[in-house]
Parts: C-alpha cells; sequence; structure tokens
C-alpha cells in the first residue's frame, strides 16, 4: 500500500525517518504501509560529479543471473569496469529480498565486519 499524495509537488504525506549515518532515509505512512518516493530531481541528471567514489573506494556488486530489469551481462560489465569483489546470486532483479543471506554476506564484507556463516 503507498501513501496519498497531497499537494502540487505530490510530496507523499509520510514520516520520515533518519538513520544514526544520517545518509539514509527510510519513509513509513502514517498508516503503517509502505512509501512512495518523493518526485524525482532534475538536478540529478544535471550536476556534476568532480570524481566518482568507484574510482578510488573498493566496491562491491551483487550480480542476480536471473534479473530481467538489467541485463546481467550487463551487470558484470558494470561491475568489472569498478573493479567491484563481484558474487552471483540466482535471483531475479530483487536478489536482496529473494537471498538475504548472500547479499547479507556482502554487504558486511563491504563493510569491513566479520561475516558469519
Amino acid at each position: 500500500m503507498s501513501c496519498q499524495r497531497t499537494g502540487p509537488s505530490a510530496t507523499a504525506r509520510c514520516n520520515t525517518h533518519q538513520s544514526s549515518s544520517g545518509g539514509f532515509r527510510q519513509n513509513a505512512c502514517e498508516n503503517r504501509g509502505l512509501c512512495v518516493q518523493e518526485p524525482f530531481q532534475k538536478a540529478l541528471l544535471t550536476g556534476k560529479t568532480a570524481h566518482a567514489a568507484w574510482r578510488s573506494k573498493p566496491s562491491f556488486y551483487a550480480v542476480s543471473t536471473e534479473d530481467r530489469t538489467i541485463n546481467p551481462d550487463l551487470e558484470h560489465l558494470m561491475a568489472k569496469r569498478m573493479g567491484a569483489k563481484t558474487i552471483e546470486v540466482k535471483s531475479s532483479h530483487l536478489s536482496l529480498i529473494s537471498h538475504p543471506d548472500e547479499i547479507t554476506r556482502l554487504i558486511l564484507e563491504a563493510a569491513g565486519q566479520p561475516v558469519v556463516s
């Protein structure tokens, strides 16, 4: 279920929570359903990046081999281009839902945390 969108900016009526890291926003509707995201910001397409983080920081990538949204060959190409530590998951596009253990291990490795088997 999604929130009701109100006003000319079509902003969703949600309670916004910010994680302790300050960088991730999780929205929850008043009725505890899932929330729609805010309208796309055109500045994201026109802004310039001085230095892409994947060029200098370790990168990690989970390729979903059964993905029908993003071609797995393209996923492999992008992962190779960024020099990412790559895993393959026999999954559709939503591997973090269908294969939470594999994705959790990859995230923990990326965060430099001990990985429990």
